[in-house]
């Protein structure tokens, strides 16, 4: 269960740098800043969901 929740961690910091180069391509700044923590946020309640069941 600690290597799934190791897993899920990186996969977050993988998606969330995504977000923050797409963002840097598009010139938005601290947008990306807003836009990776929505998505990181997003990615964490649905680890927690699929932790409940």
């Amino acid at each position: 269960m600690k290597r799934q929740k190791r897993l899920w961690f990186l996969a977050s910091i993988v998606v969330m740098y995504f977000a923050l180069w797409i963002v840097m391509k598009l010139d938005y700044k601290w947008y990306g800043i807003i836009i990776a923590i929505i998505i990181n946020s997003i990615f964490w309640v649905i680890y927690e969901s699929k932790k409940e069941k």
